[in-house]
């Protein structure tokens, strides 16, 4: 994530929670406001195909921001339900960095090819594709945020819990396209595998394997040409 980014959204969150125990006084108001409306700013400005690392950061960044402020007013943890509230922080953290890794290895073939393969049947969504760690954790944390909004909340918390939502559901429709994206290159691979049969069984699933094959051996055919005219300039320049 850019430094100014992530900056921002530091002090957005540090200065609204500064301005928010101070609402006595209607200027206080007007600035928790200001900044909730400049971090669902910066939710939104994050919500972009090259952006999908800084979806992830800020998100953690939120996360991480509350259990710490939580942690700092509540050092004892005397109450039963403060424990509960940081130990689902934790988990929510913890979901984050699974994400993240799950991130890293969809990025290339050859990273998440070994997921694909220790990958069964059992272990698929209704595509055909792995329910890996980084889909069971995405799903877990839309699913806390879905929780933490239907508390009594003002207004503009629950607005910004609707932008992270958007955010982590634009992250895994991304997601879910890297997974086709490899499903179909596993497929032209190991077209006998039991899952690659499974995969191409759907029709949707077959046309966009087709497509990549189509493409494949374009890019293969395009290699060989190129390294002919290779071959050939070099043969022409020694003569």
């Amino acid at each position: 994530m850019s430094s100014s980014v992530i900056i921002q959204a530091n002090n957005n969150l540090f200065y609204g929670d500064l301005a928010l125990e101070q609402l006595h006084l209607s200027r206080e108001f007007k600035a928790v406001r200001r900044y909730q409306d400049e971090l669902i700013n910066t939710i939104k400005v994050v919500r972009a195909p090259d952006s999908l690392q800084d979806i992830l950061e800020l998100e953690k960044l939120f996360v991480s921001h509350q259990r710490d402020l939580l942690l700092e007013k509540n050092p004892n943890l005397q109450k039963e339900e403060i424990k509960d509230e940081i130990g689902s922080l934790e988990t929510g953290v913890k979901r984050l960095n699974a994400m993240t890794r799950g991130f890293n290895q969809v990025k290339t073939y050859k990273k998440y090819a070994e997921v694909i393969e220790s990958t069964y049947l059992g272990k698929t969504d209704k595509n055909y594709l792995p329910k890996d760690d980084c889909r069971i954790c995405i799903k877990g944390q839309i699913t806390s945020l879905n929780n933490s909004k239907r508390a009594d909340l003002p207004d503009g918390q629950k607005l910004i819990l609707a932008e992270r939502i958007n955010n982590l559901k634009y992250f895994e429709k991304y997601y879910i396209a890297y997974q086709h994206s490899h499903m179909c290159a596993y497929c032209c691979f190991h077209p006998e595998s039991d899952l690659s049969q499974a995969y191409l069984s759907i029709k949707e699933n077959k046309e966009r394997a087709d497509l990549f094959a189509a493409k494949f051996d374009q890019q293969v055919q395009n290699h060989r040409q190129a390294k002919q005219r290779d071959i050939r300039k070099n043969h022409d320049i020694e003569h």
